[in-house]
C-alpha cells in the first residue's frame, strides 16, 4: 500500500510538471511582459542599423504611420508568410503613405549585408520598407520592453504592430490571418484620415500587448508536455511492477492501465505537435545542433526510440489484454519483452527532450 500511495505521489508530481511548462512562458530565462494596457503603449526612441548599413533612428517616424514586425531571415516557414504578407500589404496600400519596419531576432546571423540580400526576394522599396538588425542586447530591449513581443527565433511573434503618428501602439494583428490583415489596412486609412483615436472594433485586434498569452493552445509548448507524460507513463510502470511483485494484482492492473491512457495522450499529443511544426515551419522535425561526437550518440539513442516506440502499442495491447482475460502464463511471457521496451520508451523519451530543447536547442 505504501508503495502504491509512492508511486501515486510521484505520478502527480511529475503531471504537476507538465502543467507548470504549459503555464510558462518560453524557458528562455528573459523576463516576463509587463502587463500594459494597449492604451498605455508608446514607442519610446531606439536605434538599430538598417540594411544598408546606416543607422537607424525611431525619431525619423515621428508623424508618420507605421507597421513594425519582428522576424529572421533563415526561418523558412511562418517568418516567410509574414513578409509574404507584408508584400501583398504593401500592393494593396501603393498609395498610402505607411513604412513597415521589419525587425531582426537573429542579429548574429543578420548582419546588414545578409539583410540587404533578403530584402531582394521581397522587391521591397527601401524607403516604404526598412529591414533593421542591431545588438542582440537592443533588439532584446526594443521587442520585450516597447513591442511587448518576444525576441528570440523559438518563439517570435508573427504580429504586425500598428503605430500612430504620435509613437502610440494602436493594435496588434496576426499577419496570417486574413480578417486581422483586412481590419488593419481599414485601421491604417482611418489614422491617415486623421481619425486618431479611430480604435478598431472589438474583435479585430487585441487590446493588449502584442504576446500570444492569452491564446487557448500554444502547440510550441507540446515537447514539455510530451516529456511529462513519458515520465509519468515511465512511473507509472515502475509503480506497476512493485506492485505485481508485491502480489497487488488489481492495483498492478490499474496502475498499468494508467500507464497505457498516459502513452495514448502522449502519441496524440506528439503527433498534434509535429503537424503543427510542420504547418507553421515546414519542417519534419527539429534539427539537433549538439557537437559531431555527441550528435552520433544523439541519433543512435532516437532511432532505437523510435522504432521500439512503433512497437509499443502492439505490445502493450496484446499483454494487456492477456492480462484481463487472465491467461497469465501468456501474460507474463509477452510482459518480460513489453516492460523493459516501454520503459526504455519512456525514459530516452525524456532524455531526447532534455537534449534537443534544454542541453543543446536548436
Amino acid at each position: 500500500m505504501n508503495r502504491f500511495r509512492a508511486g501515486c505521489a510521484l505520478a502527480v508530481i511529475v503531471a504537476c510538471f507538465a502543467a507548470t511548462s504549459l503555464a510558462q512562458d518560453e524557458g528562455d530565462g528573459r523576463p516576463a511582459f509587463p502587463q500594459t494596457e494597449l492604451q498605455d503603449l508608446v514607442v519610446t526612441p531606439f536605434t538599430l542599423t538598417d540594411s544598408s548599413g546606416q543607422p537607424f533612428d525611431s525619431q525619423s517616424l515621428a508623424g508618420k504611420v507605421w507597421i513594425a514586425s519582428f522576424f529572421y531571415s533563415t526561418c523558412p516557414g511562418p517568418c516567410l508568410k509574414l513578409n509574404q504578407a507584408i508584400e501583398r500589404l504593401l500592393r494593396d496600400l501603393e498609395d498610402v503613405d505607411v513604412t513597415f519596419v521589419s525587425i531582426t531576432v537573429d542579429p548574429a546571423t543578420d548582419t546588414p549585408e545578409q539583410l540587404a540580400k533578403y530584402r531582394q526576394n521581397f522587391r521591397a522599396p527601401p524607403d516604404r520598407w526598412r529591414f533593421l538588425t542591431g545588438a542582440e542586447a537592443e533588439i532584446v530591449r526594443v521587442a520585450y520592453e516597447i513591442f511587448r513581443v518576444p525576441a528570440d527565433k523559438a518563439a517570435h511573434s508573427e504580429k504586425l504592430i500598428l503605430v500612430d503618428p504620435r509613437g502610440k501602439i494602436q493594435g496588434y494583428y496576426h499577419a496570417l490571418t486574413d480578417a486581422k490583415v483586412v481590419a488593419l489596412k481599414s485601421h491604417v486609412k482611418k489614422l491617415l484620415a486623421g481619425e486618431d483615436d479611430a480604435l478598431p472594433l472589438a474583435g479585430d485586434v487585441d487590446t493588449s500587448a502584442g504576446t500570444d498569452r492569452h491564446a487557448p493552445f500554444d502547440w510550441r509548448r507540446l515537447p514539455a508536455l510530451n516529456a511529462a507524460l513519458n515520465a509519468t507513463s515511465g512511473v507509472l510502470l515502475v509503480v506497476g511492477l512493485l506492485l505485481i511483485k508485491a502480489g497487488r494484482e488489481r492495483a498492478h492492473r490499474n496502475m498499468m492501465l494508467t500507464a497505457f491512457a498516459v502513452s495514448v495522450v502522449f502519441l496524440a499529443s506528439y503527433l498534434t505537435y509535429h503537424q503543427m511544426l510542420k504547418n507553421h515551419t515546414g519542417l519534419h522535425g527539429v534539427p539537433f545542433k549538439g557537437p559531431s561526437p555527441v550528435r552520433e550518440a544523439y541519433y543512435a539513442l532516437l532511432i532505437s526510440h523510435v522504432l521500439l516506440a512503433a512497437a509499443v502499442p502492439v505490445l502493450a495491447l496484446r499483454t494487456i489484454y492477456l492480462g484481463l482475460k487472465d491467461r497469465r502464463d501468456a501474460h507474463r511471457r509477452w510482459a518480460r519483452w513489453t516492460m523493459p521496451i516501454w520503459l526504455y520508451v519512456s525514459v530516452t523519451g525524456v532524455v531526447i527532450y532534455l537534449m534537443l530543447y534544454h542541453v543543446y536547442p536548436g
